[in-house]
């Protein structure tokens, strides 16, 4: 998990140049380390389908 907080940070350094990640987290949310991480699994699609959702 820690290798994987440490690669998103430089993907963040790296397209916006800014070595601080507070303004993104705080943009996006917490959550969006792991919808990245979420994206790149198989069969997300599916998976997400099947979860139940009441508005």
């Amino acid at each position: 998990m820690e290798q994987f907080i440490r690669q998103t940070k430089a993907n963040h350094r790296r397209i916006t140049g800014f070595l601080n990640w507070n303004t993104y987290i705080q943009r996006n949310g917490e959550l969006i380390v792991l919808t990245m991480d979420t994206l790149g699994q198989e069969h997300i699609e599916s998976r997400l389908r099947s979860v139940g959702y009441v508005a």
